[in-house]
């Protein structure tokens, strides 16, 4: 599954704007033209699928943070993402209504056979003086209906299910075969600033949906902190920060296959690096250590491994041994590294982006010239202040440019690529 378009409105510096992503994107742009708040978009969906919809506007900071800086108080934020399905089979079962006594008034459950094809979400939230309210809230799922597949690709005649909230009341309708019997479970109340996306109805029809959401990993690697001596009690997922990579590499160095996996992966980028271990400090503390191919049997202890080293290392675990992110999302990756390394880490991201969809964040040439033009991502501010995100390959000028032999980076330097 991966994010097709995604359509932002009122959010940040987004005024409107619809975006098509690949399974591998780049996204560049000079200091304060959006980059970030693209990225906090993708962490809004995540944290309502994880923690619903009051505690992700929290953690953006409160409504006047989330919405356009500069927008008035009647329009709308608006979030509409489409992802590509795979061929599935939904099954699943859920507790629909709670009484008093915290029993549920009815178990349901549902099979779909077909395959989803596509599934299309969106919400808008008005903001008012009281705080927010739910202003549209539509889920729709193409399904393929069970006929020969390659006769229907194109076609609008995919069947359909629809999921709305209306007015704090779920209205379910389907034409899929043999399941019209889904309007049944409309009329189930929703919550007054609660979304579909974060009830436990919308696992009837796209549980993995919600799960995809709720599994975008965000990383913005300090190697200062993916270097320091840490606790042997934490979380096993790498941290946004990368600063408990010493934990995580524990866990992961202890399976000869999966250490194997990860020291090859280094020396691609460090082929200097001949090993790397984590000692056990008084039985409480973790720390990385580096064995070096300059000088025999000696390691490194944590503190004088470069920037550059603990940067690579971290990364690496990221894209390869954090299975369960549907999405990766890396914050300017290249920082701390000589440009002669950032061809190779740009070659295992694309690698990488054939199991899980990719996103980076960057304005540094070199690794605008390693992404390829179909890749990149061009964002900027207009006249008004408002970002704007365009794809530099859909720009005849762009590629006539290309053509006479200028370098997509030359370009980007020149402020050329949004031409």
């Amino acid at each position: 599954m991966t994010i097709s378009k995604i359509r932002i409105a009122n959010f940040k510096s987004f005024a409107d704007e619809t975006v098509e992503l690949n399974d591998f994107n780049l996204l560049v742009g000079a200091n304060a033209s959006g980059k970030s708040n693209f990225v906090q978009a993708f962490k809004f969906l995540s944290d309502i699928a994880a923690h619903g919809l009051e505690d992700a506007i929290s953690l953006q900071g409160g409504v006047e943070y989330l919405r356009h800086f500069g927008s008035a108080g009647d329009e709308p934020l608006l979030f509409q993402v489409t992802i590509q399905g795979e061929s599935q089979e939904v099954d699943y079962g859920v507790d629909v209504g709670k009484r008093s006594d915290a029993k549920p008034t009815r178990q349901v459950s549902i099979r779909m056979p077909q395959e989803i094809i596509s599934m299309d979400y969106e919400f808008s939230l008005r903001f008012h003086k009281g705080g927010y309210s739910v202003e549209r809230d539509k889920l729709t799922l193409c399904h393929d209906p069970g006929i020969p597949t390659e006769s229907r690709r194109g076609s609008s005649a995919y069947a359909k299910t629809i999921a709305e909230n209306s007015s704090g009341k779920l209205i379910v309708n389907s034409t899929v075969p043999n399941m019209e019997h889904l309007s049944s479970f409309g009329g189930e109340h929703i919550a007054e600033r609660t979304l579909l996306f974060e009830t436990p109805i919308l696992y009837l029809f796209a549980g993995t949906f919600v799960d995809w959401f709720k599994e975008i990993g965000i990383y913005d690697i300090d190697p200062k902190r993916a270097k320091e001596i840490i606790t042997v009690a934490g979380r096993s997922e790498l941290e946004t920060d990368g600063g408990n990579l010493a934990l995580v590499l524990k866990n992961l160095l202890g399976d000869e296959d999966t250490r194997r996996s990860i020291r090859n992966l280094c020396q691609y980028n460090l082929p200097y690096l001949k090993d790397l271990k984590i000692e056990q400090l008084a039985d409480r503390f973790l720390s990385i250590k580096v064995q070096e191919t300059f000088v025999d049997g000696s390691e490194l202890p944590a503190f004088l491994i470069s920037d550059g080293t603990a940067n690579i290392i971290a990364l690496i675990v990221a894209l390869y041994f954090q299975e369960q992110k549907r999405f990766a999302i890396f914050e300017e990756p290249e920082r701390h590294l000589h440009p002669k390394l950032i061809s190779g880490l740009m070659e295992l991201f694309k690698e990488a982006s054939s199991k899980r969809q990719i996103l980076l964040t960057s304005h540094n040439p070199e690794v605008v010239k390693n992404a390829g033009i179909e890749n990149l991502l061009l964002v900027s501010r207009d006249k008004s202040g408002f970002s704007r995100i365009v794809k530099p390959s859909d720009s005849q000028l762009v590629r006539t440019f290309l053509e006479n032999e200028l370098g997509v980076e030359e370009l980007f330097v020149d402020n050329l690529l949004g031409v």
